[in-house]
């Protein structure tokens, strides 16, 4: 079960989550000053208590960014499993407790720091912890069966669908610098990556790739003519006449193309109009 594949956290648009989680701390000790929090007395005591919260917004956001660091690793968001999930959100709360540790050493003495630094690390851990770990399994296993769900039900459509379209298509870059012509029923599909896209197609019977100086956007207009080649997901194109099958897994749903190992992500928001487009 830890070692099953999980969708890999997103490290982009996160700063509202962050400044919304804390809010929510700092209301949520404000209101109810737990871990002796209410024994404490200062004239400043609310605008304290207030600033974890805002300590927990700066730690979110800087582990944010080592999360986006190791995500332009090689494995990165590819091999991201239900242990790896696990042990981030426990370093997230390690780096909580560490961020109000030091926080508070700020204003309050603690005789002994290291019992400081462990107690507030237990509180933090205590807190998360349990929550944590299982929401992210019940999460995985929500995941993976609705996705094996949808992959099972697309394979029944897979078998008997289209028959290969023979006319040609026609992808140019932007200028009109380079192009590319192919039967339609040899295209695979097309990645987006910055301002190229990379198609890739059979040709004599092995998969070659041509690079293109073009959007996804332009691309899909100028395949518009070609009801089997649909956009499935932000930065793909995949021609449904080729599909093999469909894998699902807490990932996503991902489709298996004829003649190449590469697997193609879908979208949820696109599961449904690849169904129907491969009903039609």
């Amino acid at each position: 079960m830890l070692h099953n594949l999980y969708p890999a956290p997103t490290t982009t648009s996160t700063w509202k989550l962050y400044l919304t989680i804390g809010f929510f701390i700092s209301l949520f000790l404000l209101v109810f000053q737990p871990f002796g929090l209410i024994a404490y007395h200062d004239p400043n005591k609310y605008w304290f208590i207030g600033g974890y919260g805002l300590v927990t917004f700066v730690v979110l956001t800087l582990d944010n960014l080592l999360l986006k660091l190791y995500f332009q690793t090689k494995s990165g968001k590819k091999d991201w499993t239900v242990a790896r999930q696990i042990v981030m959100q426990v370093m997230i709360l390690f780096t909580i407790g560490a961020g109000n540790y030091f926080y508070s050493a700020w204003n309050i003495h603690f005789y002994n720091p290291y019992i400081g630094f462990l107690v507030f690390q237990a509180f933090t851990t205590a807190v998360g912890l349990l929550p944590i770990s299982i929401i992210t399994i019940l999460n995985e296993n929500i995941r993976n069966k609705a996705f094996l769900k949808e992959a099972y039900a697309l394979n029944q459509i897979v078998p008997a669908t289209h028959t290969m379209e023979m006319q040609s298509i026609c992808l140019t870059g932007e200028g009109e610098k380079n192009s590319l012509i192919l039967p339609s029923a040899d295209f695979l599909y097309a990645e987006s990556s910055g301002n190229y896209l990379d198609v890739r197609y059979v040709l004599d019977g092995k998969v070659k790739s041509t690079l293109l100086r073009t959007t996804l956007t332009r691309a899909e207009s100028q395949l518009e003519s070609h009801p089997d080649i649909m956009k499935c997901h932000r930065a793909f194109l995949v021609n449904i006449a080729n599909i093999e099958q469909a894998k699902g897994n807490a990932q996503g749903l991902r489709l298996q193309l004829k003649h190449t190992d590469d697997e193609i992500p879908v979208s949820r928001n696109y599961i449904n109009d690849l169904r129907d487009k491969m009903k039609s």
